[in-house]
């Protein structure tokens, strides 16, 4: 009686070890997940090949200009984001007065 006392806790936990095992082997294996990420140089323009020409020169130079103007308008974002975590995080550590209602 005592082997299965040991046996059966023993079975369960390298069940579910097993079980575990699997579901991670089959997320790392199910395709690709780079779709899933999105990629900032898809939204960030082409810059034209350099030939010369002075239009074409200007032209690079605003294509430029708007490519870092999406990335500044993507960091803003992303700080923005940060602080608004920030502040709720610090709110949500500070205690309960009932005063201050």
């Amino acid at each position: 009686m005592t082997k299965w006392k040991i046996l059966v806790p023993i079975v369960i936990i390298v069940l579910v070890i097993v079980i575990f095992g699997i579901n991670e082997f089959n997320l790392i294996n199910n395709g690709d997940n780079s779709a899933k990420i999105q990629d900032v140089s898809k939204e960030m323009l082409p810059i034209p090949a350099t030939t010369g020409n002075v239009d074409d020169i200007i032209d690079a130079i605003l294509t430029f200009s708007d490519n870092e103007e999406i990335l500044m308008n993507e960091e803003t974002a992303d700080i923005n984001l940060i602080t608004a975590d920030s502040q709720e995080i610090n709110d949500f550590g500070q205690s309960y007065n009932e005063n201050e209602f």
